[in-house]
Formats: structure tokens, C-alpha cells, sequence
């Protein structure tokens, strides 16, 4: 197993370019675990833990985009309380001056809503940093 580290920087437009360089990594990997945490000045550390993925495994990962694996769709309460903690992010995010992403992604989002948890339980997950 190898490990490789990116950084996720503050601003809007680097943010939007190390997110766009982190996706393109994911593709060419088969990954095994992500961990991330909140550096200096608001950046972020992400360490990616992967194999080098096999041809087969790198047309399929170019298929399916990182994050999008098919689920179920939500139920109507669920989607109700998505929708509120997609609007929370957005506050928090234009009082950070971080881009939303970085404060929860959407799949992240959608587990909370469906497992009908606190942002405290959610921390538990254990995917993201603070």
C-alpha cells in the first residue's frame, strides 16, 4: 500500500485547481482509505491510501466518477433535511470563505440525512477533519 499527501488550499481558485488534481489522482488508483485534517490557515491535508490500479480497474474508475457510486434515492424527509444542511454548509462556507466542498461534500450530506444523524454523531464517520 502506498500513501500520498495533497493539499487543498484556502482560496476559491487554488481550491478549485487542487480539487481538480486530487480527482484526476483518484482515477488512476484503486484507493483503500482517505483521511483528511485542517492545516494552517484554513488549508487542508488530505493523505490518500491506494494501489496502483490495473488497466481493467483504471477504465472502470474513468467510467464512474469518485464520490458518485449509484444508491438509492433519498426519501422525501430525507431529501428535506439534505436540502437544509446543504443551505448550512453554504452559510458556513461564505463565512469561512472556504468553498462549500471542503466544509462537506454532498455525499457526506446525504449520509447525515439518511441516517438522520446529528453533525456531532456525523463526526464519528470519520471521513473528513473538524
Amino acid at each position: 500500500m502506498r500513501c500520498r499527501q495533497f493539499i487543498l488550499r484556502h482560496s476559491p481558485q487554488d481550491a478549485q485547481q487542487d480539487i481538480t488534481r486530487l480527482n484526476d489522482f483518484l482515477h488512476q488508483i484503486q484507493v483503500y482509505a482517505i483521511q483528511s485534517a485542517r492545516v494552517e490557515a484554513g488549508s487542508w491535508s488530505i493523505l490518500v491510501f491506494y494501489e496502483e490500479a490495473t488497466p481493467g480497474e483504471r477504465s472502470r474508475s474513468s467510467q464512474q466518477p469518485w464520490g458518485k457510486l449509484p444508491e438509492a434515492p433519498l426519501t422525501d424527509e430525507e431529501r428535506t433535511v439534505y436540502h437544509r444542511l446543504r443551505a448550512w454548509r453554504a452559510r458556513r462556507a461564505q463565512l469561512s470563505g472556504q468553498p462549500a466542498e471542503l466544509i462537506l461534500n454532498d455525499t457526506l450530506l446525504r449520509t447525515i440525512a439518511r441516517r438522520h444523524m446529528s453533525l456531532n454523531a456525523a463526526s464519528g464517520l470519520n471521513l473528513y477533519g473538524e
